[in-house]
């Protein structure tokens, strides 16, 4: 399994760095830090020396943010063999081509509170990647800590297309070895789950037994965000999952603006599935 975590040098990309040395530990998976040179901007760890060419300052940095900055913290990383890359170009572009150059199976980015101007009028750097991407997505708040992922809730709707996410998540989950509740949170009339919950069995018992324990869950609550908040926090969730339409936005929840806005509320891991991945 192979993943990559963008480094921007912000707090919430060293966030995402730390859960990842760790999740990667879990999953025994390779690990890649990709920097992102944009043209003509700077990033928050300014430039070691401008007698260097931008390509050597970026090695000294992302030397300098995986090896010495933690120790500056006080934070503890996990030792995980680590590649470290740096590219030219628009950051969302070049980590989608990166992840599908180098066939990819997790990208996990930071998020933080506080876009900058250019966030808010193009659109952050992760709505652009949980758009696109072919992978799944995870978002780390600047303020998340690691957690082994024991318990995992995956929040589905009653329609789309759910046979690649869940077997994507298999893939990933058949490591951790996490409890999961598949939750689908309901308003009013309680919707006919029949055909998506006989498609979450069969991924999961395709030619296999699951190697984790799990439930399938309908749960009534006013307000769809809310209520996943409110079952995360009362049943101690490491991870929640969510679904990803790229096309026609049905349901707002699965949008990529609600995934981060999940991410951002009460800084829980948020794994993004895209329905046609």
């Amino acid at each position: 399994m192979k993943i990559l975590v963008p480094v921007d040098f912000y707090q919430s990309s060293f966030s995402a760095y730390s859960y990842a040395c760790h999740l990667s530990k879990e999953l025994d998976a390779e690990l890649t830090l990709l920097h992102v040179i944009p043209h003509g901007l700077t990033t928050k760890i300014e430039d070691f020396d401008p007698n260097n060419s931008l390509e050597t300052n970026a090695a000294a940095k992302l030397e300098y943010f995986t090896k010495q900055y933690p120790s500056e913290l006080g934070v503890f990383i996990p030792k995980v063999d680590t590649i470290l890359q740096s590219t030219f170009g628009s950051p969302a572009p070049s980590i989608l081509l990166y992840a599908d150059q180098k066939d990819v199976d997790l990208i996990i980015m930071g998020t933080r509170d506080k876009h900058n101007i250019f966030d808010r009028i193009l659109g952050s750097t992760s709505s652009s990647v949980i758009d696109r991407s072919e992978c799944p997505v995870m978002l780390i708040h600047e303020n998340t800590k690691y957690n082994k992922p024991n318990h995992i809730a995956f929040a589905y709707d009653d329609h789309g297309d759910l046979e690649d996410a869940i077997d994507d998540f298999d893939s990933i989950n058949s490591r951790l070895q996490a409890k999961t509740d598949f939750i689908h949170i309901y308003k009013d009339n309680m919707e006919d789950l029949s055909s998506q919950n006989q498609t979450i069995l069969d991924e999961l018992f395709d030619g296999k037994n699951p190697k984790y324990s799990f439930e399938i869950k309908a749960v009534q609550g006013s307000d769809v965000q809310t209520s996943l908040m409110d079952y995360c926090l009362f049943n101690k969730i490491d991870i929640l999952t969510m679904m990803h339409r790229k096309k026609g936005f049905l349901n707002k929840l699965f949008s990529s603006s609600d995934s981060i806005s999940m991410a951002h509320k009460f800084h829980l891991p948020v794994l993004v599935f895209n329905e046609d991945s």
